[in-house]
């Protein structure tokens, strides 16, 4: 073996003089096509260039989840000891006559912490975690497994909930199979009928049994109720799902509709039996200017923790490379 060639799978990171540092930026380095051997023994890993890790619309609760920068609480306490602190400088006392006292460390460390957090807020755990396995899933060229009953029953009812659908409204929907992408907001969707007639989002739902789908009854999202303790994961990922669609698609409105289909569980033909409003459960959502607003807030961050991530990856490769080097004959 010639111990001065570089390893192939090097080549396309050989001579960029990594030193660790933020400076160097691969995310615009041009990806290369790897030797079918190199794809076969696993030491190929697409180039971090060719990633893109876009939000989902039906995984956007995730990104919307935890608090972004302080909470109420948190902002109230920081103004409380900004007050303090610096109201001391300008006045002896507060418009009540009360005295300013100087913070004592305790203080001063919980101020510099709250400052911390409003100046350079940080992204959720979920957040984070959904990212490396998005950049995991792409290296790799894996797919998402939604091989389940669950998610079987949902696919294969749909076009007779849309049929059913139109039945009782006296409609023609139909099922959209235009992607929307919004390459600034790194936002993508589609959702399952867009009527224009209507200006409106429907998006269709089919629980797997009648408990899942009476369920459904007890809950409204006409305004932001993501953190209603009443509400289930699911419940909550729709809010934000009709949000995002409504963002891509620029709709006032989103309705969800819920059906209860046949299933084998049923008795006979029970199922006919059923009325209108037995089979069906619909949800009207307001479009939340406020959302977009928050999705916004956090957008700079997402980025920085994509970029963050994808030099992570490229570090370990330049290590586990020159480890390598220093292990072969």
């Amino acid at each position: 073996m010639d111990n001065n060639k570089e390893l192939s799978w090097m080549d396309n990171i050989d001579g960029i003089g990594f030193d660790g540092g933020m400076d160097d930026v691969f995310i615009e380095l041009e990806a290369k096509e790897p030797k079918s051997s190199e794809i076969k023994d696993g030491s190929y890993t697409e180039d971090m260039a060719e990633m893109d890790v876009f939000v989902h619309a039906s995984s956007s609760s995730k990104f919307m989840s935890g608090k972004f920068g302080l909470s109420n609480v948190q902002a109230k306490n920081l103004d409380l000891l900004l007050e303090r602190k610096y109201g001391a400088s300008i006045a002896a006392s507060d418009e009540n006559g009360k005295a300013y006292k100087p913070l004592t460390s305790k203080m001063e460390s919980e101020l510099q912490d709250l400052l911390d957090r409003a100046n350079n807020p940080k992204l959720g755990k979920t957040v984070i975690t959904s990212i490396e396995d998005s950049l995991t899933a792409q290296s790799y060229r894996l797919e998402k497994n939604t091989n389940n009953k669950f998610t079987n029953h949902g696919i294969a009812n749909e076009p007779f909930s849309i049929t059913q659908l139109n039945s009782v409204t006296g409609r023609n929907f139909k099922k959209c199979e235009d992607t929307k992408t919004d390459y600034d907001l790194l936002l993508r969707g589609t959702p399952d009928i867009v009527c224009d007639e209507i200006d409106a989002i429907i998006d269709i739902k089919n629980p797997y049994d009648a408990f899942t789908f009476d369920k459904q009854r007890s809950f409204e999202l006409t305004e932001r109720t993501t953190g209603d303790p009443n509400l289930d994961a699911a419940q909550k990922e729709y809010y934000h799902q009709m949000q995002s669609y409504m963002v891509l698609f620029d709709k006032p409105v989103a309705y969800l509709v819920f059906t209860l289909n046949e299933n084998d569980y049923m008795v006979g033909d029970e199922y006919d039996e059923f009325g209108t409003l037995d089979r069906i459960i619909i949800k009207k959502v307001l479009r939340d200017p406020e959302w977009i607003v928050e999705y916004t807030r956090r957008l700079d961050a997402y980025k920085d923790a994509i970029l963050d991530a994808k030099i992570s990856r490229k570090e370990s490769m330049l290590a586990t490379g020159n480890y390598l080097t220093e292990l072969r004959k």
